[in-house]
């Protein structure tokens, strides 16, 4: 679904979804992995911000956070969200 021309129809469909319902994190989640895989990371830093204070809980939100911080080379941040994963998993 993620591939070639139909990621711009994808982005715009989570950003309907976002529009229609701001707490809907699992959109903005999703949002921000896609930014990130097109290398759009200063995008998808605020919707993975927003997701972690919707649902403070979702370890895959963190992690994301981790190498989004990694890549900007913020490493506290990198290592505490990756920590806070860590932390997360070992819950389920």
């Amino acid at each position: 679904l993620l591939d070639g021309d139909r990621s711009p129809t994808v982005a715009a469909l989570f950003q309907q979804a976002i529009k229609a319902d701001a707490g809907f994190w699992p959109a903005a989640f999703e949002l921000a992995e896609l930014l990130e895989a097109q290398g759009r990371v200063a995008d998808a830093l605020p919707l993975l911000q927003r997701v972690i204070k919707l649902n403070p809980d979702y370890a895959a939100a963190h992690f994301s956070l981790s190498r989004i911080h990694a890549r900007q080379g913020n490493r506290a941040l990198a290592v505490e969200h990756r920590k806070k994963h860590g932390e997360l998993l070992d819950k389920e």
